[in-house]
């Protein structure tokens, strides 16, 4: 049977509490002589009894040798200590009076420790040391910390019992629960290794804090993207080394608690102790590579969020850890040059307490923060407040501190000073949210009566703020009835736009109608009768029956009824002027569809006519207006207004010209365009395609050849410069020629003269070029392939040709200019295309620009059957790349469940049908749809579809 959430919560709260209790038990009852030795047990490389290496010494000055780290602790009250696991036992002993004088802690014990001397030999040294209580500074520096944590711990129990199925929620209380023991255990492992009780959770925990993080990084506040895909996969990566090493661990600690008790397998427990010292130490770089990959995702999420508020909350987390991997790095490198300062050292110990500080706030902050509330929504009374309160705590907390310092005199430092002080900060407030809590449950014990009308009015506001149809206001509103005063019958009737009353919700009322021509049909009904009244218009009745037991309603009663009444005619005034607003904008959108739908056609009717007037008039030598110019371009955009301007004032100048553009968007029209409307009309227009042709045969075909200038030359023949003189030549797709051909048109255009190939006479011509290409000729320069000087010669003057998808009001034009051409072409009367068709071509983005719409309306004149062309006959893929068309059908006030059904239903299967094309690909779906991803999420949502 799986374990509810208040089970989980209350055995880990269990789990954390005995844990903590056995670590402080081990603190009372272990003495403490001031010396810390270390897990490690490398031999030393002199003959040498083997002996504990000792890690830290915390011993009072004193006029006989005392030992410091890296000194080998030998015996200890006459035992001899080899490991450091004698050495706890030794301690455990004192405590039980393992000899005769062992009850006494107030005494002195006789140790002996090997030293190595200045001529590298070992010198054998004994000395005196107290048998004293673990210190104070000990045992508070973990209290302040523990209070700490225990109420980041009761946020996170929170956090998870209220957000069932939040995944990092239930992370985050997992990280709460494996932090407190991981970090209690850390800070006094000597106490804990010797323990199997309290090492295997310590080993646990420890193990699996950083595999937790890293999760909790990747999942929080939305999962990456392999997480969804491939979750069982990335869970395996995160937790396979950490469980690997855990076994390892474990091993290793059953070696060494076998070989502890056998003096004659020395030599086996020290290679044990040395392979867990390996395995500790080594973890740690487990533990930075975790901590980095989790910086990545962090930034990775923090510069990809969706939302300003997914990018807030990682900011923290982000910001925490950078913050952090400046003390987290010191600590590592103390780690790796002084292991008794990193393991005992005081430094280092503050250093992890802040740290650890610091993450357990900002998670806190972020997960609670997670759709609870957000840093922006505070009012500015309330953060006064929350400051204020702050500061009151702290200067509580600090007056403690100082007091407690001054009690404890010279033995109390400043470290101890900080942590009791963050203690008593962290007590006071959770003894306030002890407090409230314990208010809370006051109130609800003693005044019952305010009870149900507080958690009726709680239900109605939820309920007012997720529904929109009237049915479900009324219905929440009998059930509040029901709930707070116990009405078994109650019925709702809301007024029609027609005059007419119909039953929203009833409950216990069979004999009720369901339509009402005035409320004196109700007259003969046993009930109250309360308006739905709003500035004097009346949208309802609500029909409170009488109790089970027939007492009457109090005064207090009906001031209940009354204010459950005002807060459901609100809502539904409110959802009938949303309602009213929403039809409006969909009556405007549809107006202004079709307003643009007109525009568009009758700036295609006028080019038409103006085109029929103007006829074959000639072009003069003057500049001629817009209206004046010959060209077969289409489109009455302001773009190709603007374009055709530009054309009519180029084509006046001699200079040479650069149109650039997409491929398809009618490059060659308008190079054709200036032709026309030029002085040079009545002369040749030879264009080149330079993409089609090989870089040799391109020149030929440029400047002509002589008779046996190469293979298959066997005549004179003149190039395209020839046959333009006069006119224009026209060289498209100029960015693919090579660069050799680029240096021959570079002197034609500065001298107006070239040679045939294999031809030694100059020939001059008098020719205007005009060039295009789609491509970036500046990246071409930059990548060697165009010369730069010819790039300035022929981008005296610079045209753009726009893409079809920047003028979509042109796109009805262009249809219908096709539309007669190759309707005249198939010989069938085809006059129209119907406006489904016209909104698919409108829609969709068009890659290959004009060139493409022209091919499609080709294809569809020659599949069409009648006099029109519909949807069907155009390609599938500009259908669905195209938005779904809208209906703007008015709709009524109150609409019919029925209709609502057969709408949901039609929606239910587009969804269906979208979601199989797409092959489960929610964002193709999305862009099919036309709608943003967090739409159609929620519409799958609300259809129950994975």
């Amino acid at each position: 049977m799986t374990p509810s959430r208040p089970q989980i919560i209350v055995a880990a709260f269990a789990l954390v509490v005995v844990f903590v209790c056995g670590v402080a038990a081990r603190l009372v009852v272990t003495p403490d002589i001031g010396i810390y030795c270390l897990v490690t047990a490398e031999p030393w490389p002199v003959a040498t009894p083997p002996g504990a290496p000792i890690g830290w010494v915390d011993l009072p000055p004193s006029e006989q040798p005392l030992p410091h780290g890296g000194d080998r602790l030998l015996t200890v009250d006459g035992r001899p200590v080899p490991t450091i696991v004698h050495f706890q036992k030794v301690l455990e002993d004192l405590s039980r009076g393992g000899n005769a004088a062992a009850a006494d802690l107030d005494r002195t014990i006789e140790i002996t420790f090997a030293r190595h001397n200045t001529s590298g030999q070992v010198d054998e040294l004994r000395a005196t040391v107290p048998v004293r209580r673990t210190p104070l500074r000990t045992l508070s520096a973990s209290a302040a910390w523990l209070a700490l944590q225990f109420v980041i711990l009761a946020i996170g129990a929170t956090v998870f019992w209220r957000r069932a199925g939040d995944v990092s929620a239930a992370l985050f209380f997992a990280l709460c629960v494996v932090t407190v023991i991981a970090f209690i255990g850390t800070f006094h492992w000597p106490y804990v290794v010797t323990a199997p009780l309290l090492l295997v959770p310590y080993v646990i925990c420890g193990i699996l804090q950083p595999p937790l993080t890293l999760h909790f990084h990747a999942l929080f506040p939305r999962p990456l993207g392999i997480f969804r895909v491939r979750p069982l996969a990335a869970g395996t990566a995160i937790y396979l080394l950490p469980a690997l090493w855990l076994a390892a661990v474990f091993f290793t600690a059953y070696r060494i608690f076998q070989l502890h008790t056998v003096p004659a397998r020395l030599d086996e427990l020290r290679g044990a102790l040395q392979a867990m010292a390996w395995l500790s130490w080594s973890y740690w770089g487990v533990c930075g590579a975790t901590f980095i990959t989790g910086l990545v995702i962090l930034r990775h999420k923090y510069l990809h969020g969706r939302t300003v508020a997914e990018r807030n909350q990682v900011r923290w987390l982000l910001a925490t850890s950078l913050v952090a991997s400046v003390p987290l790095g010191y600590l590592l490198q103390i780690a790796w040059q002084d292991r008794g300062q990193f393991a005992f050292g005081p430094g280092p110990k503050l250093v992890l307490y802040l740290t650890s500080l610091l993450f357990a706030i900002c998670y806190a902050i972020s997960i609670t923060r997670h759709r609870l509330w957000l840093v922006g929504q505070l009012v500015h009374r309330e953060l006064l407040h929350t400051l204020a309160r702050g500061g009151v705590s702290l200067l509580f907390a600090a007056t403690v501190g100082i007091v407690i310092a001054i009690v404890v005199g010279i033995y109390f430092r400043w470290q101890d000073a900080v942590a009791i002080g963050l203690t008593a900060l962290f007590a006071v407030i959770a003894v306030g949210w002890i407090h409230d809590r314990a208010q809370q449950w006051l109130d609800r014990r003693f005044r019952r009566e305010r009870r149900p009308f507080d958690k009726a009015l709680e239900h109605l506001s939820e309920a007012l703020g997720q529904v929109v149809e009237p049915a479900q206001i009324a219905r929440q509103l009998v059930q509040s009835m029901r709930e707070v005063l116990g009405i078994e019958r109650a019925a709702v009737y809301l007024l029609g736009a027609d005059g007419r009353w119909t039953l929203a919700y009833r409950q216990s009322w069979p004999q009720l109608s369901e339509q009402l021509g005035n409320l004196e049909e109700l007259s003969s009904l046993k009930a109250r009768i309360e308006p739905l009244d709003i500035d004097g218009q009346r949208l309802g009745v609500l029909l409170c029956g009488r109790r089970p037991d027939e007492r009457p309603l109090t005064t207090d009663e009906l001031a209940v009824i009354a204010a459950l009444c005002r807060s459901t005619t609100l809502a539904l005034h409110g959802m009938r002027h949303a309602r009213a607003v929403e039809q409006l904008r969909e009556e405007l959108a549809d107006k202004r569809r079709q307003a643009r739908e007109q525009r568009r056609r009758i700036s295609f009717l006028q080019s038409e006519l103006l085109a029929q007037r103007i006829g074959n008039e000639s072009i003069g030598t003057s500049t001629p207006s817009p209206s004046e110019l010959r060209h077969t371009l289409r489109g009455s955009s302001r773009g190709m207004r603007a374009l055709i301007e530009q054309i009519g004032k180029v084509a006046a100048s001699p200079s040479s010209v650069l149109i650039r553009g997409e491929s398809g968007t009618g490059k060659e029209l308008i190079a054709r365009a200036i032709h026309e409307n030029s002085v040079r009309a009545a002369k040749p227009f030879v264009q080149v395609h330079c993409a089609a042709l090989s870089a040799g045969l391109l020149e030929s075909e440029l400047f002509g050849h002589v008779k046996g200038a190469f293979t298959g030359a066997d005549r004179d023949r003149a190039g395209r410069f020839e046959l333009a003189d006069g006119g224009t030549l026209f060289l498209d797709e100029i960015g693919d020629i090579s660069l050799e051909t680029q240096t021959k048109l570079l002197r034609v255009l500065q001298e107006r003269a070239f040679e045939r190939v294999g031809g030694t006479r100059t020939i001059a011509v008098d020719v205007r070029l005009i060039a295009a290409t789609h491509q970036n000729l500046e990246q071409l320069i930059r990548a060697g392939r165009f010369r730069e000087d010819l790039l300035y010669r022929l981008n005296v003057i610079s045209l753009h040709a726009p893409a079809l998808r920047d003028r979509q009001d042109d796109i009805f034009e262009l249809a219908m200019y096709f539309l007669r051409i190759y309707s005249a072409r198939a010989a069938k009367l085809i006059t129209r295309i119907d406006d489904d068709a016209i909104e698919a071509l409108t829609h969709y983005h068009w890659p290959g620009n004009v060139r493409q719409l022209e091919n499609v309306i080709e294809r569809a004149v020659v599949l069409a059957e009648g006099e029109t062309i519909g949807r069907d006959d155009l390609p599938l893929e500009v259908l669905q790349s195209s938005r779904p068309r809208d209906s703007h059908a008015a709709a009524p006030t109150i609409m019919p469940e029925r209709l609502f059904d057969d709408l949901a239903a039609v929606e239910r299967e587009r969804l269906v049908t979208v979601l199989a094309d797409c092959r489960g690909n929610k964002s193709e779906a999305a862009r099919l749809l036309g709608i943003p991803r967090s739409t159609l999420f929620s519409k799958l949502r609300r259809f129950g579809l994975k």
